[in-house]
């Protein structure tokens, strides 16, 4: 039977309307009265249906047809099928009831028909009310061809937008921003003349100002957190500086305010640490750094994963702090988290904490422990240990473990930062080291090398078949072979490019690791010069700072072992780059 073939069949039956529309933007205009328009002129009226209550039994639903899911609107429906509150349900078309899906809304359908409902649209050629095969059939290709066709639209906008990031260097069309969302913080919007935005620019507006008048704009308030947090203040701390002085945060600054929030926004230190994060701030804009992976059991709202780099499109924007920095601070706030209070309760002088001592048989970091032994007079006097947790071993059995008094170990390291303060050539040899084994540069030698070959056989084949063409009776062939040549020595190039990621980039990180090994040598000297001072006594914070700018490690045997302890150094911003 075809759809509304036999229209006598549904005079007089009671109806329930469905529109549904796919944002709130839709819904705010006339998606849902044009959609209740249709069906009232075309099938309510016309077979004389009945709707018995218009509150309850005329539906408006807002979802996506594309990312169907069994919402509240259809669990309602059929309640009230269940209860049988009606006879036909009624909508526009079918894509635009129950959505693209084919399956899942043929098994809605199928849970109606059990209750005795039936399924009627203003197109016949929906085949809503046909059980027939032919009738499946076309229902099942109609919801895959919407599938498809909501799908290529997807894709077509995705890669758009891509295309717009990427730009296009051969045609003279740069890179371009993409979204709707807020401004990055510190930037302002570069509109071209249709008002599109198209980039980033500094924003210098100043937005406070100091009791001592200095004025604070956004890019300032960037560079501090930077440089505060490459000093080693925390974020929690760094937060609690900008609201003291009473910068306005970022929401503030762009004139917003989260829903249902009474009170002022301050800073937190999640905002903190995504601006740290941020790698627009030393000038690479990341655009398409999370991708929709789709609906997911448990989830409200579509799942999003994090893109890998070849995913992503970085832009070029004008930079705040420089790369050095941003490492330098990301660095620290990383160390913050292994030196934090919370990860050592016991003891809050021991300058290994954080994962500084290792056991030395199964590499585990040492943890502070607190002993107390109460004496012969009841008076309780504490000990602390770097003491190893003892786990079990990947090969089977268990650590034997080690232990070893704070105020030991602490003595010893305390003893190698002053003397390696005082002759930093222990690690200028370690530099040297592995700079001569450091596989990394050996293997870029060889691909700028490789590369170079590619290039004077390509010089070669060229001449030749500049040499070839010049003749009065050239040899096809000859030219055949040197064309076919030359293009697989192209193919060959690109790769070996690819390979090399650019031969500049490896003279910078050389140029970066000169910059890092004199900074080390200046703060070296700035500690000597202390040292040298007869008034200066070095405390807890000068080692603690020195440990971590030197990269103190320290690996730690059982009580009677000798040596109990072997002390190694290896300063982060310098090894990062040896590695």
């Amino acid at each position: 039977m075809a759809n509304n073939a036999d229209k006598s069949e549904y005079r007089g039956k009671r109806a329930v309307v469905l529109t549904r529309v796919s944002t709130a933007k839709q819904e705010e205009k006339y998606s849902h009265a044009a959609q209740e328009r249709q069906v009232q002129e075309k099938l309510i009226a016309p077979l004389g249906l009945r709707i018995v209550d218009e509150k309850k039994h005329i539906i408006h639903d807002t979802y996506s047809g594309l990312e169907y899911r069994y919402r509240k609107a259809l669990a309602d429906i059929l309640e009230m099928g269940e209860r049988g509150e009606f006879d036909l349900l009624c909508m526009d078309v079918l894509d635009r009831g129950l959505g693209r899906r084919a399956l899942a809304r043929e098994l809605f359908r199928m849970q109606l028909r059990e209750l005795g409902i039936r399924i009627l649209t203003t197109q016949e050629s929906d085949h809503t009310d046909d059980d027939s095969l032919e009738g499946q059939i076309m229902r099942f290709f109609k919801g895959y061809k919407a599938e498809e066709e909501i799908n290529d639209f997807v894709r077509r906008t995705r890669d758009g937008k891509r295309e717009k990031a990427l730009g296009n260097e051969d045609k003279g069309i740069p890179q371009q921003i993409i979204g709707t969302g807020d401004r990055l913080y510190g930037y302002k919007f570069v509109l071209n003349e249709k008002g599109v935005r198209i980039g980033y620019t500094l924003n210098l507006d100043v937005i406070f100002m100091d009791e001592d008048g200095t004025e604070w704009t956004e890019v300032t308030i960037v560079i501090f957190i930077f440089e505060s947090a490459a000093n080693g203040v925390s974020t929690h701390q760094i937060a609690r500086i900008l609201n003291a002085k009473g910068i306005p945060t970022p929401y503030a600054t762009r004139a917003k305010r989260i829903r249902g929030m009474k009170e002022e926004a301050v800073w937190q230190r999640n905002t903190i640490s995504n601006f740290l994060k941020n790698t627009a701030y030393y000038g690479e804009y990341r655009q398409f750094k999370r991708a929709t992976v789709g609906r997911m059991p448990g989830h409200k709202q579509p799942v999003k994963r994090v893109t890998s780099e070849d995913e992503q499109v970085i832009i070029s924007i004008p930079a705040i702090v420089t790369k050095d920095l941003f490492e330098k601070a990301n660095r620290r706030v990383a160390q913050n988290k292994n030196l934090a209070t919370r990860n050592n309760q016991t003891s809050k002088e021991s300058l290994l904490r954080g994962g500084f001592a290792k056991c030395a048989y199964c590499g585990r970091s040492l943890r502070v422990k607190r002993v107390v032994d109460t004496q012969l007079s009841g008076k309780e006097v504490a000990y602390f240990y770097y003491d190893c947790d003892k786990p079990y071993l990947k090969g089977g059995g268990k650590c034997s473990g080690c232990s070893i008094p704070v105020d030991l170990l602490d003595r010893g390291v305390a003893e190698y930062i002053l003397e390696l303060i005082r002759d930093p050539s222990v690690v200028d040899e370690k530099i040297q080291q592995l700079q001569a084994e450091n596989p990394t540069q050996k293997q870029q030698q060889r691909k700028l090398t490789n590369l170079n070959a590619i290039l004077r056989e390509q010089e070669t084949f060229r001449n030749n078949l500049a040499a070839e063409m010049h003749k009065k009776t050239f040899s096809e062939r000859t030219v055949a072979f040197l064309n076919t040549q030359l293009t697989m020595l192209e193919q060959q190039e690109e790769e070996a490019r690819r390979d090399l990621a650019d031969e500049q980039r490896v003279q910078e990180q050389h140029e970066i690791l000169d910059r890092r090994i004199a900074e080390f040598h200046r703060q070296c000297q700035e500690w000597r010069e202390k040292l040298d001072d007869p008034q200066f006594t070095p405390d807890f914070q000068f080692y603690q700072d020195a440990v971590i700018f030197l990269g103190i490690n320290v690996k730690v045997w059982r009580a009677g072992t000798e040596p109990r302890y072997e002390i190694y150094t290896a300063p982060p911003e310098i090894m990062e780059l040896l590695s």
